[in-house]
């Protein structure tokens, strides 16, 4: 499986060298996707709330026994180095980690 084809954008109005996305995959399926802007005093507060978030998804598919894996996307870098993949999903995944809450 894998989880891009082309290098996504950030929004309109983000600059990409201080934005990243975040993506939730449970089972293979995309459950969740959100960009934070470094500029905006409120990103720390969303990526809080979203690692949170993907914590409590993580536990939650963990415990029905679905696979599934969060990826964070940072634009401002070379393609081959932008993904940081970390789940119990391996597919599509380059050199997978465990995940140790």
């Amino acid at each position: 499986m894998n989880h891009h084809h082309d290098p996504p954008t950030p929004p309109e109005g983000f600059n990409a060298q201080q934005a990243l996305r975040l993506r939730f995959w449970i089972g293979g399926r995309l459950r969740d996707e959100v960009w934070l802007d470094a500029a905006d005093s409120g990103a720390g507060d969303l990526a809080s709330f979203c690692a949170t978030y993907h914590s409590d998804l993580a536990e939650l598919a963990d415990a029905a026994g679905i696979p599934w894996m969060t990826e964070v996307y940072d634009p401002g870098l070379p393609e081959q180095h932008a993904y940081l993949r970390i789940g119990t999903d391996a597919a599509g995944m380059i050199y997978p980690q465990p995940w140790l809450p």
